[in-house]
């Protein structure tokens, strides 16, 4: 009996079974489901009590004043809250059609004032800088008198 290489066979041994044939439905994409909720809590006390997971936020709706608290956690669970006041339509409008505002053109009077602040930062750096240069020397020095090793930190001998 002879190798039947048949596309039938597969490898084209006697009995086996075909090679597998991929499709394109051989791993179907799911679509992704939207989870969405409103979560309701009462004042600031229910948004903090709400409990979450590490890495995670939520809108929290407030049911006794109009304001949604904003809840996320860090990786190690600890919460922020941020509270946010909805806007009314005229404060929208409002924002939409305001002025931008100019910017304003310094005066001497301005100049000399941040001149005034720039140098005395300029002397604070420069008497930071003299500090920490000085505080850098060596921690040990020799000992004229037995050439021994003396700790400045505790006047001791090493």
């Amino acid at each position: 009996m002879g190798i039947n290489f048949s596309p039938n066979y597969g490898y084209g041994w006697p009995g086996s079974y075909p090679a597998p044939t991929p499709t394109p439905m051989s791993n179907p994409v799911m679509p992704q489901i939207i989870h969405s909720e409103v979560i309701r809590v009462s004042g600031i006390a229910g948004a903090s009590a709400y409990q979450m997971n590490a890495n995670s936020e939520a809108l929290l709706l407030d049911s006794t004043q109009p304001v949604i608290w904003f809840k996320t956690t860090d990786g190690a669970g600890y919460p922020t809250l941020t509270g946010y006041k909805p806007m009314t339509q005229e404060e929208m409008n409002a924002l939409v059609t305001a002025p931008v505002k100019q910017i304003e053109s310094v005066s001497e009077d301005n100049s000399k004032v941040i001149l005034e602040r720039l140098d005395k930062l300029e002397r604070m750096i420069e008497h930071v800088s003299a500090a920490t240069i000085s505080s850098t020397e060596p921690k040990y020095a020799k000992s004229a008198d037995n050439g021994s090793k003396q700790d400045k930190r505790n006047d001791r001998n090493v």
